[in-house]
Order: C-alpha cells, then structure tokens, then sequence
C-alpha cells in the first residue's frame, strides 16, 4: 500500500514539474507576442529641446494624430528635457534600456550622441522617421545679394564681413554645412559664424542687421518671406520644393551641399522586438492620415516614411560624416 501511495505522488510530482516546464516556455513564448492591451498604461515621449520648436511640435502633433486617428488610444505626455544640444533627453532615454512605454523625438541624425562617448546607436533603437525638414539660406530683404553666386564671391572677397549667424555652435550641425559649403565653393578662407542660441535667435540676428546670412527652416521663412523680412537664396535640397518653388536649390550654384533634417522617433536599447515593430507599424499608419498630412504641409516638411532599418542606415551614414567634422574640429582646437 506505501509502495503504490509513494508511486502515486511520484507519478503526481512529475506530472507537476511536466505542467510547470511546459508553462514557463509556454510564457517564454508569450514575451515575444504583444498583449492585445498594449499600451495599457501612458506613453511618455522626451523632447531634448524646449517647447515651441520643430522638435517639440513633432511630438505633440504625432500623439494628437496617433488618437485622433483612433492608431492608438492611450494617453500620451510629452516631458521637454532641453539643453546640451539634446543630449539630456538622450542621457535619459539611455537610462530607461527596454522600456517599453518611452519613445524619443529626434531630430535630424542625433547629433549630440555622436559627440558624445558615453554611448552609440547600439544603446537605443531607431523606430521610423516620419517626415523631413530641410533649410534654406536667407538673407535680409534689403541686401545687395540676391543669388547665392553674389553672396559666395562676398565671402570670397572678404569672409570677416560676412556675418553668418549659427543656431549651434561652430562645432554642430549649421558649423559642419557651413564647412562643405565653403570646401565645395572652393573658398579658401575662414567664414565668419557668430554661434546663437537656436533658431530664433539666429534669424532675429539677422532681422536686426547684426548678421548678413543664416540659414532658416521653412515654418520661420515661409512667414518672413511673405511679410517681406527676408529672401532665399537657396533651398538646401535636392530638388526644388512646392512651398519655394521659384528658389533655387544650392546644387543650381554649383554646391553640391544638402541639408535635410529627418523627424523620427527612438526608443532605448534592448526594447522588445514586438514592441519596436508596433510604433514602427502606429506611425507609418500616422503618415497616411490627413491629421498627419496637413501638419507636416502647414509645417513646410516633406513627407517621408523610413522604417527601422532604412532609418538607422540614414542615421549611421550621417552620424559617422558628422563625427568625422567633429573630430576634425576639436584636433584643431587643441
């Protein structure tokens, strides 16, 4: 009878731990599927830059598009962590490695994370890109040039009365443009770039007559051009745009300099595969709906949609030029 009862509770006991073997692969498994509820609680989106501007206004109107659209219909909030050229927000979006209820409005390639050795693109996931920004060259209304030819042979003839202002610091992202810009007009000199604390001090700089150029996004331009403050000598892209149809591209002047600035979306490292195919799949919906669509034209940008991959190619390809500038650039400080 003890021998039978012991053989029992032995068959039980295996058939136990068979159950429990079976449950952890079987929830092993679920890890890699999303919960029908996702998200179930708010997601919060980090901006590296004050409110107001490009970046800041991407994400708020992505989560506006993203409910109103009915995509996704948990709650968003948009915490702005501004200062040191985004690497704050940057800095803690690295803090939160896999979670899953923190995304990231990034603009252009990261710049700031690839001056920066505390981490690489290896410690965040690039979701998608969502649309395009890109500048224009602009001088006061008033100014003698009125081709980009005009204003390169002035800066040719005497480069220290060419004010340029800078919305970054000669070590940034406008300071590297300016550098091909120059090495691609064959201009051997050195411009003359006054740094200013973003894009509206830049352009102000430039209403008030304390500099002679700089370069604008189209949301400040398009508004400036109309009240007759200022006009473009060039836009910065590969084609001639819709909304600046009668400005020609610097390629026109023969430079061969672009400067697009792409909109997208991070999150941290080591976040779940599923949950990154989720916002990559949500804001490539988001792109085709007319919330989206007018916004990004009442904005000026360019609608483009790169997904996970495409996007961080573009960011690796860009970041790595930028940091080769940057490297270049703190050697000759020294």
């Amino acid at each position: 009878m003890f021998k039978r009862n012991h053989l029992r509770l032995l068959t039980l006991s295996l058939c136990l731990l068979t159950l429990v073997a079976c449950g952890s692969k079987a929830s092993s498994g679920n890890d890699k599927e999303l919960s029908e509820n996702y998200p179930e609680k708010p997601v919060e989106v980090l901006v590296g830059f004050a409110a107001g501007g490009g970046t800041d206004l991407s994400a708020r109107n992505m989560t506006e598009a993203l409910n109103k659209e009915g995509i996704v219909e948990q709650s968003f909030m948009v915490d702005n962590l501004p200062g040191a050229e985004g690497a704050i927000a940057l800095r803690e979006l690295l803090s939160r490695k896999g979670n899953q209820y923190t995304l990231e409005a990034i603009p252009e390639y990261g710049f700031s994370l690839w001056k920066e050795a505390e981490a690489d693109l290896d410690d965040y996931t690039p979701i998608a890109q969502v649309a395009i920004d890109y500048q224009t060259i602009a001088v006061k209304e008033d100014s003698p040039y009125d081709t980009m030819e005009e204003l390169i042979q002035a800066i040719k003839d005497s480069p220290e009365s060419i004010v340029i202002s800078s919305a970054t610091a000669l070590s940034g992202a406008v300071g590297w443009k300016w550098d091909q810009i120059i090495k691609e007009g064959n201009l051997d000199v050195t411009p003359n770039i006054v740094p200013m604390d973003g894009e509206n001090s830049a352009l102000t700089s430039l209403l008030s007559g304390d500099a002679d150029v700089t370069f604008v996004v189209p949301q400040l331009a398009k508004e400036h051009v109309e009240k007759g403050n200022i006009k473009l000598l060039a836009t910065m892209t590969d084609e001639r745009t819709e909304k600046f149809s009668d400005v020609p591209t610097l390629k026109e002047s023969g430079i061969d300099v672009t400067y697009y600035r792409p909109r997208g979306f991070w999150m941290s490292g080591d976040v779940p595969e599923v949950v990154a195919d989720y916002w990559e799949d949500a804001l490539e919906q988001m792109t085709k709906t007319d919330t989206w669509k007018e916004y990004v034209e009442e904005s000026g940008l360019l609608l483009e949609f790169k997904g996970q991959k495409d996007y961080k190619d573009y960011i690796l390809e860009d970041g790595k030029s930028f940091r080769e500038y940057y490297s270049n650039f703190e050697r000759k400080k020294k």
